[in-house]
């Protein structure tokens, strides 16, 4: 291997870690997918505002895989009417989520083998683990475009990196 060669794989490699660290570095508000696409010069026009976080209770089901179904559970303290007593009503939400910023190809047609695969991906990827999902806000179809995450991850970014889906804001898809 020459000198030349070798330099454009470590330059390559240190790029690569350095917008890892940058994504790490970056998650606490925004989904890092779309700050690591902007470091990198790619569109970011679905950009959105984080509104409010949830802790998912169930996942009900796998629609497909860009859109899935969970159940949140979210708590509120009611007013407190009497000295000492405080009364926490936990209710449950559904909620189909259209994951924010990529698309999958479909489970039918010319695509269905890909599309499989995505939903086969997706559901393998939520399965027995604690997830948090980041809301956005809605789609055009009245979906909650989020952001799923573990502990360590998020699925938006994972079903990118693994080439199960496409960077995706809307508009004409191609």
């Amino acid at each position: 291997m020459d000198k030349n060669r070798i330099q454009l794989i470590v330059s390559s490699m240190a790029l690569v870690a350095g917008l890892i660290l940058m994504a790490k570095l970056v998650e606490a508000n925004d989904s890092f997918v779309i700050r690591i696409r902007d470091a990198i010069g790619v569109d970011t026009s679905c950009r959105k505002e984080l509104r409010e976080t949830y802790n998912v209770h169930r996942i009900d089901r796998v629609v497909d895989g860009d859109t899935i179904d969970v159940i949140v559970r979210t708590s509120h303290t009611l007013p407190q009417r009497h000295p000492g007593f405080t009364v926490t009503v936990s209710v449950d939400r559904e909620m189909r989520l259209r994951l924010l910023g990529v698309d999958t190809p479909e489970k039918y047609g010319d695509t269905k083998a890909e599309g499989l695969k995505a939903t086969n991906y997706t559901e393998s990827w939520v399965l027995d683990k604690p997830l948090t999902v980041r809301y956005y806000g809605d789609g055009k179809f009245g979906r909650p475009l989020s952001v799923l995450c573990d502990r360590e991850s998020c699925l938006n970014d994972d079903l990118i990196s693994s080439g199960n889906a496409k960077y995706y804001c809307g508009g004409k898809r191609g």
